[in-house]
């Protein structure tokens, strides 16, 4: 397939998932999903977290052409007591607490797709469970007397070696190659710099679009930080770096001074300034702020970034920096800060 990064592969994977890769490698990705993804065949997708393995379930299910609901459980949170109840839905009494009927995600992604997310985290006998209703019986109720037909695609994802598990015995084979049927790996972005460079921007755009400021673009220095970090979040990292970032811009063009501070730190402890980006030798003749400025400006982008690393907990905030909750709440108003809430952080 060509590759133009002038021109980037668009992505809408439904339900306002959209994507925009730039990166050869992901436009592959994505152009066999588009090419396969009719047929019933169970996909396996793998990835380290935060790659995005969502959005490629959602390019799968979109291309299917599949009518039903795309349903997604995480099977790293389901305990063994709750995988058939979660999977095969219950009866009322069918337990102590059920007191209504609840269909299972079979039954809701009848005629879609199903996906399960952290596969590997299942226990054995939750396996052999999941195993006995992809060979093709029919599922059935906790409680209940009547089995049910269904027409299910599955998704498998996981940002485990299941062929290692395999082989520690901590993962059935015969399950593994069940789900084997299409494979698609999802490379971490570090791997992925042309994906950088666009997603960072785009992030921005969205972040800045959200807090109702207008669009600044990023400095090259600033970008260049961004390439040379490692990523081991991948892109939700790097959503929670350019979030950051859109909070505390007050200028046309995002700088390094922008990111959170420990990336500036790093940047810092391995490569000092050029000549040519070496800071004026007076802040004052160059026309910068007053000093009073400068610091109000330093005191309101570290409160951001304690609330963005607590997910908006003013409590644990305020004891990121050091200082009395009361403290915060005033310099919260102060700084016209008061509106931002755990959901306006939770992006």
């Amino acid at each position: 397939m060509p590759y133009d990064v002038d021109r980037p592969f668009e992505l809408d994977a439904g339900d306002g998932c959209r994507g925009r890769f730039a990166d050869p490698a992901m436009i592959e990705v994505f152009a066999t999903i588009a090419s396969t993804a009719a047929s019933r065949v169970p996909y396996l997708i793998t990835g380290e977290t935060g790659v995005g393995k969502e959005l490629a379930a959602r390019a799968v299910h979109r291309h299917s052409g599949r009518r039903g609901r795309l349903i997604a459980i995480n099977c790293g949170g389901l305990p063994d007591a709750l995988v058939e109840a979660e999977l095969f839905g219950h009866e009322p009494g069918a337990f102590t607490g059920a007191h209504l009927a609840r269909p299972g995600c079979f039954e809701q992604a009848d005629g879609g797709t199903l996906v399960l997310d952290e596969l590997a985290e299942l226990s054995l006998r939750a396996q052999s469970t999941l195993l006995r209703v992809l060979d093709g019986q029919p599922i059935q109720r906790l409680g209940g007397r009547s089995h049910r037909a269904h027409d299910v695609r599955i998704i498998a994802a996981t940002n485990c070696d299941l062929e290692r598990a395999v082989g520690r015995g901590g993962f059935r084979r015969d399950l593994f190659h069940r789900l084997l049927g299409r494979r698609v790996h999802r490379p971490p972005r570090r791997e992925r710099p042309a994906d950088i460079r666009l997603l960072a921007g785009d992030l921005l755009d969205h972040e800045r679009r959200a807090l109702g400021r207008p669009l600044v673009a990023v400095a090259g220095c600033a970008m260049q930080e961004l390439l040379r970090r490692p990523w081991p979040g991948n892109v939700r990292e790097l959503k929670h770096t350019m979030a950051c970032a859109a909070q505390v811009c007050s200028d046309d063009v995002m700088t390094v001074d922008h990111l959170p501070t420990p990336m500036r730190s790093a940047s810092a402890s391995t490569a000092g300034p050029s000549p040519a980006e070496a800071p004026p030798r007076s802040y004052i003749t160059a026309g910068r702020r007053r000093l009073s400025d400068e610091v109000n400006a330093v005191e309101r982008r570290y409160i951001v970034e304690a609330l963005i690393e607590t997910g908006g907990n003013q409590t644990r905030a305020a004891l990121l920096l050091g200082m009395p909750r009361r403290t915060l709440v005033r310099k919260l108003k102060q700084h016209a800060l008061s509106d931002l809430s755990r959901d306006g952080l939770a992006h």
